[in-house]
């Protein structure tokens, strides 16, 4: 589409490949001549540079999606990874959305498991429709994602994995968390996260790493698939003479996690290590699905399906729900709502999928604008759209199994 003829608005930057005819061949270039509250239209492609992609003003950027556009942030010589998406500095009216984007942090050994970092930023961030995954050899990374000091992020259909393999991990000492979350709000919405599984060779007993890990922060996860890492396991002739745990799907330090459920949720610890020292058997602790310290609080609906890990024997001895946080299980399940499909062309009809409880009405309300926050009742949030520039729906009333469709013509 962005080949057409057709006047663009002097908002509008587009991006494609050499040939296209977009406005320019780099994305970081396109999110330079943007202006602020401008939109970035980036076509399908293979997208390479020694650069970060870095946003601090407000900026919508569209990719043609995740299976289709690709960047990677190479070393440019220098051998050290680059990350390839940063977000940064936003005042309180700044709004950033970047979607339909695959990320690669390129090292000579392959894709480094990192991806992006949002932080500093006052007003509110959408991350919808982004990938990301890769393999850690001999470099520690926090999280393929970190969110720190921002006051609201959001990831919609976003898949953050990492993976290990054997003979790899030779001097780490931490293991790599899909998502890390500092000091901030984070709404997770029909994602996949992954915490890496303990590689082999390394210098110490290393457990799995957890897929979300929250310090003194908000998490709200919803319809998301979240798993925690593997401890050390045996390969061939390597057997490891220590005992490790699987990571927790979601690890919270000083924080508040809400975990909802809807169709496609779980939240699974990974599988404990196994080991052989003096020809004893080694067995480490499966993961927790939540693992909540004494200054944590989470709070579970009945539709979230939570399950620990199997210890390193396959035996299950940790509760889905561990740690001495305070657990509060709703005895109800809280609205979710999902997007059918990413793009949608004018004149067709966009599918809202719902859930709740079995028999409840749902009014969606679609909101067309922003402003400051402000509270509705009942609602564990606070959203950031203006009171005038909501457009209600016709209502839905869920099923028995407390599902339904909202339609929205476009």
């Amino acid at each position: 589409g962005l080949t057409c003829a057709g006047a663009v608005p002097a908002q509008t930057v587009t991006v494609g490949p050499a040939g296209s005819g977009a406005m320019f061949t780099s994305i970081q270039d396109g999110i330079d001549a943007a202006p602020p509250g401008g939109v970035v239209l980036v076509a399908a492609g293979g997208y390479s540079e020694a650069r970060t992609l870095t946003i601090d003003k407000a900026l919508t950027v569209l990719g043609a999606g995740s299976g289709v556009t690709h960047y990677a942030a190479t070393t440019g010589g220098t051998g050290v990874a680059r990350l390839p998406l940063v977000i940064e500095d936003l005042q309180a009216s700044d709004a950033v959305l970047v979607a339909g984007l695959r990320l690669h942090s390129v090292l000579p050994q392959g894709f480094a498991p990192q991806a992006f970092v949002v932080r500093n930023c006052a007003g509110p961030v959408v991350l919808a429709d982004l990938r990301a995954a890769g393999s850690v050899r001999f470099t520690p990374f926090d999280a393929v994602g970190i969110v720190r000091d921002a006051a609201m992020v959001t990831l919609d259909r976003c898949w953050l994995l990492t993976e290990s393999g054997p003979g790899i991990g030779v001097g780490l000492t931490t293991l790599t968390s899909a998502l890390l979350v500092e000091r901030s709000l984070v709404h997770v919405q029909q994602c996949r996260m992954v915490g890496i599984t303990a590689p082999f060779f390394v210098a110490g007993p290393i457990d799995g790493a957890p897929g979300i890990r929250a310090v003194d922060a908000t998490v709200r996860v919803a319809r998301s698939q979240v798993f925690g890492g593997h401890g050390m396991e045996t390969y061939g002739f390597v057997v490891p003479a220590v005992q490790t745990a699987g990571g927790a799907a979601i690890a919270a330090t000083g924080s508040a996690v809400l975990a909802r459920g809807g169709p496609e949720n779980e939240l699974r610890g990974g599988r404990g290590g196994n080991g052989l020292l003096g020809g004893v058997p080694l067995s480490g602790p499966g993961g927790a699905a939540v693992l909540v310290d004494a200054t944590s609080l989470v709070v579970t609906t009945p539709d979230v399906v939570a399950v620990a890990g199997p210890d390193g024997d396959q035996q299950t001895n940790t509760p889905a729900i561990d740690g001495p946080g305070l657990h509060a299980p709703l005895a109800f399940p809280l609205a979710t709502i999902a997007v059918a499909s990413s793009l949608v062309a004018p004149g067709a009809t966009a599918d809202f999928a719902l859930a709740g409880e079995p028999g409840a009405m749902c009014l969606p309300l679609l909101a067309l604008t922003q402003s400051n926050r402000f509270a509705v009742p009942g609602a564990l949030a606070l959203p950031t759209v203006g009171p005038a520039g909501i457009v209600p729906l016709a209502p839905v009333g869920l099923d028995a199994g407390g599902t339904g469709a909202a339609p929205l013509a476009v």
